[in-house]
């Protein structure tokens, strides 16, 4: 508030004048106007030292810093998600519970624990590291794919699978069954209608899981996607999320995952499905394969 100092040393010259001009004594004015500058003078020193502990001011540093880190430091990327690793306090509260994200038009923002372990490589998704100390965010050191040679999409495991082509009249889709072919502007790719769950036996020599999806139209409330790995030492869950509806019904927003399979993983369960409505929106699949 810096702005108002002017006013206030106008304000000031203003009740000095009138003072003169009306003949009062001005003994006791001139103290009271240097007690009255000392005290403004303590106050701003005060709010200098102090001003980084209010917890208002605490919020709005926060989310400038990652404003500007996802500004400057991720530009030319388009992250679906911004996963954010440290000890944010109130985060729900200083990113507004989600309204902040879709106000500035940035990616989903998640949260986790500190120095949590990133168990798969996720091109949809950047990792910012959080410090209390200075409240800065950081881009997570790289992580090397687990696949260095490129990768070609590839969906034929939903085409052949059994489940899947199974057909029934109670599917209203082309094919009758919950898993199809359909091209969305211009990209082919499966389209999968939940609730669904298929189980796929992996290849020997399969020690990567590749997954691209999106949901495929702006209604409804989103669809929510598991994908686990089964094997003799029992299940690990690889991904759970949630996947929002479109914004706009022209492009989908495409997530890409290279999931590492456990040791002697035998079965891959992909499940789809909603936890409000038992018939969710529709979900586009462009890869699901094993390198």
């Amino acid at each position: 508030y810096r702005w108002l100092y002017p006013a206030f040393l106008v304000f000031l010259c203003m009740i000095g004048d009138g003072l003169k001009l009306g003949k009062v004594q001005q003994a006791w004015f001139r103290p009271a106007l240097t007690c009255l500058v000392l005290l403004s003078l303590c106050r701003e020193v005060y709010l200098e030292r102090r001003l980084p502990r209010f917890y208002s001011f605490q919020s709005y540093q926060i989310a400038n810093d990652l404003f500007s880190t996802l500004h400057h430091l991720a530009k030319g990327a388009h992250p679906d998600a911004v996963l954010i690793r440290g000890d944010i306090p109130s985060e729900k509260w200083v990113f507004m519970d989600g309204i902040f994200s879709r106000f500035y038009h940035l990616p989903s923002l998640e949260f986790g624990a500190p120095n949590s372990t990133i168990e798969q490589t996720d091109e949809a998704r950047l990792v910012l590291d959080y410090d209390a100390s200075s409240r800065n965010f950081k881009i997570a050191e790289n992580w090397h794919a687990l696949a260095d040679e490129s990768h070609l999409m590839d969906y034929s495991l939903l085409e052949h699978s059994p489940v899947a082509l199974t057909p029934n009249d109670r599917w209203a889709t082309p094919t009758k069954t919950p898993v199809f072919l359909m091209s969305k502007n211009g990209v082919n790719c499966m389209a999968v209608v939940a609730p669904v769950e298929m189980e796929f036996t992996v290849p020997q020599r399969a020690r990567v899981l590749h997954t691209c999806f999106s949901h495929l139209y702006a209604m409804g409330d989103g669809a929510d996607l598991e994908i686990t790995a089964i094997g003799p030492a029992g299940t690990k869950l690889l991904l759970s999320r949630s996947v929002p509806p479109l914004a706009n019904d022209d492009f989908p927003v495409w997530r890409k995952y290279e999931f590492a399979l456990p040791a002697n993983t035998q079965q891959v369960k992909l499940h789809i499905f909603s936890k409000t409505d038992p018939v969710a929106d529709w979900i586009a699949l462009r890869d699901f394969s094993f390198n």
